[in-house]
Formats: C-alpha cells, structure tokens, sequence
C-alpha cells in the first residue's frame, strides 16, 4: 500500500493502474493519496475501529505472562484471563465496559483479544504428570545454562 501510494502521489501512475499492480483497493489508495497530512507509513499504520479496553502495553504484558505461564507448564483458563485482564483495568483506573458482577471479561472480549493475539492458545489445559515435568525441566535448565556460559 505504501508503494502504491507513493507512485501515485508523484505521478508515475493512476489509481486505477497502481491499485491493480500493487493488488490495493481502489477507493482506500485514492483515500490514501488526498490525505497530505500523513506520510504513506503513517497512513497505513492508522488504527481504524473501537479502542481496545486495555492499552497495548497492558495487553503486551498480559500476552507474555500467558506465554510464560504456558512454558512452565501452567496454562491458563479462559476464565483466569477473563478476571486478570479485569484486573488490570481496575488497577490502571481505566474505563472499561467489563462486567463488574462477574469480575471479568466477557466472551466478545475474550474473543476480540484471541484475534488479536493469535500465539496464545485458548482452551481448557490439560494436566501433567510430574514425572513427564521433571526432564523437561532438567533440559530447559541446561539449556539456560548453557546459554549463560555458567557451566
């Protein structure tokens, strides 16, 4: 899209001939090329849609701690996300439309954010033995060990 814009905004091209070589939809280049304001980046890097209930700094960190919570082999509820990102947005003083009677997410939360963050997996997690654990742990701990150069 940027390219697109680009050639169009010096002349080389049309829209018409931009938006089918660079596979772009007519009517969003043409938008594109008469805002003047904004360079192509920033145009295309525009947030269109409803704000998120938490900021993406928030929403970044309560990503890592699901995936780390995931490595040490405690995965997380639906239901255990659902109440820490009500958590959060209480903490933070945020407004929030969440529900104050369950002191959590809703499901159209929950969904909108599994979108959005697609590396996190949703589900109920399974169990595991201590005994499958253990080696499992002995490695990753080599492992970072190793990496420290503390062997």
């Amino acid at each position: 899209m940027c390219r697109a814009v680009r050639v169009v905004r010096s002349g080389e091209t049309g829209y018409l001939k931009a938006s089918k070589y660079y596979s772009v939809p007519t009517r969003t280049l043409e938008r594109y090329v008469k805002d003047t304001s904004l360079s192509p980046e920033e145009l295309v890097n525009v947030h269109v849609g409803s704000r998120t209930v938490l900021p993406s700094e928030l929403e970044n960190k309560l990503v890592e701690y699901c995936i780390t919570m995931d490595q040490r082999y405690y995965g997380l509820r639906c239901q255990d996300i659902k109440s820490m990102a009500f958590q959060l947005a209480i903490r933070n003083d945020l407004k929030h439309p969440l529900t104050q009677e369950k002191l959590a997410a809703g499901k159209k939360w929950l969904r909108s954010f599994s979108k959005r963050h697609p590396v996190i997996s949703m589900g109920t997690p399974k169990g595991m033995s201590a005994a499958r654990v253990k080696p499992l742990h002995r490695k990753m701990w080599q492992g970072f060990l190793t990496s420290m150069n503390l062997n």
